[in-house]
């Protein structure tokens, strides 16, 4: 996120992120993200997010450390 709006509130682990946004988890509960970024960007420090099963590829070829769906 553009640290001109937003604060950065991490890293944090992956189970305290899916508590503030009422997310349930898969797995990975330990996971620290410090970030977020596009799917196809997404290292394993960061999450990302996929609205669609057209783009389950990006996701399986992702490096991202959590995904939103």
């Amino acid at each position: 996120p553009d640290p001109r709006f937003y604060r950065a509130l991490g890293p944090l682990p992956l189970s305290e992120l899916a508590g503030l946004t009422g997310a349930s988890l898969a797995a990975g509960g330990e996971t620290m993200i410090a970030g977020v970024a596009p799917l196809d960007h997404a290292g394993p420090a960061e999450v990302s997010f996929i609205n669609d099963r057209k783009h389950a590829a990006r996701l399986a070829a992702s490096r991202a450390g959590a995904c939103f769906m």
